[in-house]
C-alpha cells in the first residue's frame, strides 16, 4: 500500500458512473497511488474541487451543463495549473486543439481494452509529476529573490551563475557585474589563507553535502565584512555535482 504522502488524488467527472467506477478501479490496479473521487456533471465536479485539494483532474468531453472544454476553462479560473486531462471517446483533432488550447496538460481519446488505463495512469503520474517539480521550482525562485540575505548559485569552476538582488545590493555590484564573475575573487587577499583549503575542496565529487564557512569578503567600495555561509551541493538525478548554492549571513 503506497505511502498516505505518495497518494495521487485525483477527480474523474464522467457522466457515466459506473464507466467512472471501472475506470478508478483499474488505475488503482495499474498505480495504488491513484485515489479517485468521482463527478458526474461539470457543476459536481467544481463543487468538489472547492472543497478538496486534488492532484490531477480527468474529465470526459460530453457531459451535462457543460462540456469537458467549457469545465476547464472554467477550472482554469481559479487553478491555473491543476493538471487536467481530457479523457474521452469524441475523438478529433479538432476536440484535441481546442482541448489544448483552452489549457488542457493532456489529451487521451478512450479505447477498448484495457491498456488504455495503463496509458491513462502513465499520463496522469507524468503531469503531477511535472506539475509538483514546477511548485517546487516556483517556490525556491520566490525564496531566492525574497531572502533577506545574500542567495548565490555558483558553476563547477567558481563563477557566479545567479545572485539575488539583495545580495548585489549588499555588495554594491550591479548584478550584471557578478554574474560570470568568479565568486572567490571577493575574498580579500588577507582572508586567502584560510578558505583556500575550502576553495580546494569545494567542487570535489565526495566534498560534504553541505558546508558551512566563516570568513571575510570585500565589497566593491573595499570594506571588508565578516560572513558566514553555508552552502550546499547542487547535484542532478544521477548525482554529478552541478554546483554550489549559498546562503550567506553578514556577522557584523
Amino acid at each position: 500500500m503506497a505511502a498516505k504522502q505518495d497518494i495521487i488524488h485525483i477527480l474523474h467527472v464522467d457522466d457515466e458512473p459506473e464507466l467512472a467506477e471501472l475506470t478508478a478501479e483499474f488505475l488503482r490496479r495499474k498505480d495504488d497511488r491513484i485515489s479517485t473521487d468521482t463527478a458526474t456533471s461539470a457543476s459536481e465536479g467544481l463543487q468538489r474541487v472547492t472543497e478538496t485539494r486534488f492532484d490531477c483532474i480527468v474529465s470526459d468531453y460530453d457531459l451535462p451543463g457543460q462540456n469537458g472544454i467549457e469545465f476547464l476553462k472554467t477550472v482554469r479560473q481559479k487553478h491555473p495549473d491543476l493538471p487536467f486531462i481530457l479523457y474521452t471517446g469524441k475523438g478529433s483533432e479538432e476536440v484535441a486543439s481546442d482541448a489544448i488550447a483552452a489549457g488542457a496538460t493532456d489529451y487521451i481519446q478512450k479505447k477498448a481494452g484495457t491498456e488504455q488505463y495503463e496509458l491513462l495512469a502513465n499520463r496522469i503520474q507524468n503531469a503531477v509529476e511535472q506539475s509538483n517539480s514546477k511548485r517546487i521550482q516556483q517556490r525556491a525562485e520566490q525564496y531566492f529573490e525574497a531572502a533577506g540575505n545574500i542567495m548565490v548559485v555558483l558553476n563547477t569552476d567558481g563563477t557566479v551563475a545567479r545572485i539575488n538582488e539583495r545580495g548585489c545590493d549588499l555588495l554594491g555590484y550591479e548584478c550584471s557585474e557578478l554574474i560570470g564573475s568568479d565568486w572567490f575573487d571577493l575574498i580579500p587577499r588577507t582572508a586567502e589563507e584560510e578558505v583556500t583549503d575550502i576553495v580546494s575542496s569545494f567542487f570535489e565529487e565526495d566534498a560534504d553535502s553541505i558546508q558551512t564557512n566563516v570568513n571575510a569578503i570585500e565589497t566593491k567600495t573595499g570594506e571588508q565584512i565578516t560572513i558566514k555561509w553555508h552552502n550546499t551541493a547542487l547535484q542532478n538525478k544521477e548525482g554529478t555535482l552541478l554546483g554550489r548554492g549559498l546562503l550567506v549571513s553578514s556577522q557584523q
